[in-house]
């Protein structure tokens, strides 16, 4: 069995987060309805054009951060084990959640409401 090195994993991880949203792919891993999606999508794509975003979370990590809080706000909240290891399956790369980096702020708190 071959070790897999760091430079393997920083391979994947580019890989996954130079690939194109594909949160269809991520809510169908979670068992997600197509609204999830839907309302992920916008909100990826609102949050990355809002002149207060900071790029605090890459493109790939932010979609898996908006798809956390539509479910969650949807009453079909996943865990964060079940968020990594739907986007391994997905990527090869398991992606944690981690909106508390940038949701709490009254922009993005206004823009969710707005959402969803």
């Amino acid at each position: 069995m071959t070790e897999i090195t760091k430079a393997d994993i920083l391979r994947k991880v580019y890989a996954a987060h130079a690939q194109e949203r594909r949160s269809d792919e991520i809510c169908r891993a979670l068992d997600l309805p197509l609204a999830t999606y839907i309302k992920a999508d916008m909100m990826t794509t609102r949050v990355m054009k809002h002149p207060n975003w900071r790029n605090q979370r890459s493109p790939h990590a932010l979609m898996i951060d908006c798809i956390w809080i539509v479910a969650m706000k949807q009453g079909k909240k996943r865990s964060q084990s079940q968020m990594v290891k739907a986007t391994k399956e997905v990527f090869g790369v398991g992606t944690q959640p981690r909106p508390n980096i940038w949701w709490k702020e009254n922009w993005a708190q206004e823009l969710i409401e707005e959402i969803l």
